[in-house]
């Protein structure tokens, strides 16, 4: 068992469509990799509390964090790529 952090830090700025974009490069990066160690992909539900406490940088960040983005896209490609993902 092993993990592996993709970073992209164009998502922190990018438009709606361009994020959509880096979302889909992303999973097929993932993908890619998976395919390549024999692997599947599994991927976590993320629940963020709101607090009042939080910082404005950190509620700007997951305002914009596109988790149901990515994991449309990751599920997509592993349908299409016949890689096994875990939810």
């Amino acid at each position: 068992v092993w993990s592996k952090y993709l970073r992209d830090t164009r998502l922190l700025h990018a438009s709606g469509n361009i994020r959509d974009n880096i979302c889909g490069e992303l999973a097929v990066t993932a993908i890619k990799l998976a395919k390549k160690y024999g692997a599947g992909i599994a991927a976590e539900d993320l629940k963020f509390k709101d607090n009042v406490d939080v910082k404005g940088k950190f509620r700007r960040v997951r305002s914009q964090f596109c988790y149901s983005k990515l994991i449309e896209a990751i599920n997509s490609t592993c349908y299409k790529y016949g890689v096994e993902l875990v939810l």
